[in-house]
């Protein structure tokens, strides 16, 4: 429900300012990912978009799992 994606993505601002305030940099891609997904269940697709690029760059440097799933809802979204 809409108030559930709010708190979520309330909550997850907040993990994301912290994880850049204490130089997380392993974490902060998959926040920003996870905010991405909350933003395209809010039908945001523009911001999910943008959350999902930001993301991709270090995931896929780090050679971590999550590089797919995120190149995948790119596509599947039609990111430019």
């Amino acid at each position: 429900n809409r108030q559930q994606y709010d708190v979520a993505d309330e909550q997850l601002r907040r993990a994301l300012d912290i994880a850049r305030s204490a130089q997380l940099d392993e974490v902060t891609p998959i926040i920003l990912a996870n905010l991405g997904e909350i933003a395209g269940f809010q039908g945001k697709v523009d911001e999910a978009c943008r959350l999902w690029r930001e993301a991709l760059l270090p995931l896929e440097k780090a050679g971590h799992a999550a590089a797919g799933i995120v190149s995948g809802w790119i596509d599947e979204h039609r990111c430019d």
